[in-house]
């Protein structure tokens, strides 16, 4: 191994389709939202996010927002709160 480098990753829990139906699943819950809402009310508004981690649906928020579809904002409490764009414009 001298001198080899070794390259490293990790390998996701989540398949590529399986993250693709959860990127759906907390688009519906924030177009079915009226108001900006927390991670915490996206898990609890659809039954298959629940078990979840907040990472996993903080980065597919990471994503819907650089496509445009996501705003991310703060409530009063200073929790970071996200809301469909189509909403913001009702």
């Amino acid at each position: 191994m001298d001198g080899d480098l070794l390259m490293s990753y990790k390998v996701s829990k989540y398949s590529k389709d399986f993250s693709n139906e959860l990127a759906g699943r907390v688009a519906v819950v924030l177009f079915d939202a009226t108001e900006p809402i927390t991670i915490n009310d996206i898990k609890n508004r659809d039954m298959i996010l629940s078990n979840i981690t907040s990472q996993k649906i903080t980065r597919i928020l990471s994503n819907l927002i650089d496509t445009g579809f996501v705003v991310k904002g703060k409530n009063k409490t200073g929790h970071m709160t996200y809301v469909c764009t189509d909403n913001v414009k009702r």
